[in-house]
């Protein structure tokens, strides 16, 4: 690959996956690991819930939130 090949896909990669929606993401994580979506709990509801994790989805801009959301919903 060259040094073009390598900036022009360096450039691309975030338009494209800032092009995926929320839900896209969370298709793709339950292929990957199962579980049931949109799973209502006391405290709100898990975006993908397994017998062993609880995922939150967010934008990388709230990584934080989802942190916190995904270790209150595991409890």
């Amino acid at each position: 690959m060259n040094w073009f090949t390598s900036i022009l896909i360096a450039l691309l990669v975030p338009l494209i996956a800032s092009s995926q929606t929320e839900a896209q993401y969370s298709d793709y994580i339950q292929l990957l690991n199962g579980g049931q979506r949109e799973v209502s709990v006391a405290s709100g509801r898990v975006d993908i819930l397994t017998k062993e994790y609880a995922f939150e989805i967010e934008r990388a801009a709230k990584w934080k939130d989802s942190i916190g959301q995904s270790l209150w919903y595991g409890l």
